[in-house]
């Protein structure tokens, strides 16, 4: 008998797991602030936050530096580049 109330019958020599899989909506609940980000990417690996280039210095990043946080040449990488 499946969540939805139908009853199925499988052969046996079908291999199945009938039913809904643990924790299938965790990832749809929002993180509403920064320490549960910071928690949940400690456990994994060191890629929170995110910083972006521009945002640091000339030393640091290709795009940092500058008066204005902008890029300064072009992003994108033309067609034709050998």
């Amino acid at each position: 008998k499946l969540p939805s109330g139908t009853k199925k019958v499988l052969p046996s020599t079908c291999r199945a797991v009938i039913g809904q899989v643990a924790g299938g909506g965790r990832t749809e609940k929002p993180m509403l602030k920064a320490g549960r980000s910071y928690f949940k990417y400690k456990a994994k690996r060191n890629s929170w936050p995110k910083v972006r280039g521009v945002a640091m210095n000339p030393v640091e990043h290709p795009h940092g530096g500058g008066n204005h946080q902008h890029i300064g040449h072009a992003s994108t990488v033309c067609w034709y580049a050998p």
